[in-house]
């Protein structure tokens, strides 16, 4: 007796075992090789690249704006108060180690006089909100 292949079983058309391999999906093919687990598709692979890329540029921009100070020249910095306001009554001054030690700003870039100003100021707010 012949034996009929297993691919010319049933009815319908016959395929070849060559040409069946084409409809296979990618799946199919990960599992048969035996590496169904390292299979990542096209659009997987595209959309984490594309969120690793805007992570990567949100970063950037953060550190860059957070970093960049502007001149004193930018904030018409001076080192005696104007109108009553100062940099030691600022809310983006940082003090130096004394009272009368120049300090630093979160704005303007170098050594700050605690009696200077600049058109940054903003008034450090009082506890309580007063």
């Amino acid at each position: 007796m012949t034996s009929v292949p297993a691919f010319a079983k049933g009815s319908g058309t016959v395929i070849a075992p060559s040409s069946r391999r084409h409809l296979w999906n990618g799946r199919e093919k990960a599992e048969i090789n035996g590496d169904a687990d390292n299979n990542i598709s096209r659009r997987t692979l595209l959309k984490a690249v594309a969120v690793a890329a805007g992570v990567s540029l949100a970063s950037t921009f953060t550190v860059t704006a957070c970093s960049a100070k502007a001149t004193k020249a930018a904030m018409e910095y001076q080192n005696k108060p104007q109108d009553g306001e100062q940099c030691s009554n600022c809310r983006f001054f940082i003090p130096g180690k004394t009272p009368k030690a120049n300090g630093t700003c979160q704005v303007v870039r170098g050594s700050i006089s605690p009696h200077g100003w600049c058109t940054a100021y903003a008034e450090k707010t009082r506890p309580g909100g007063l």
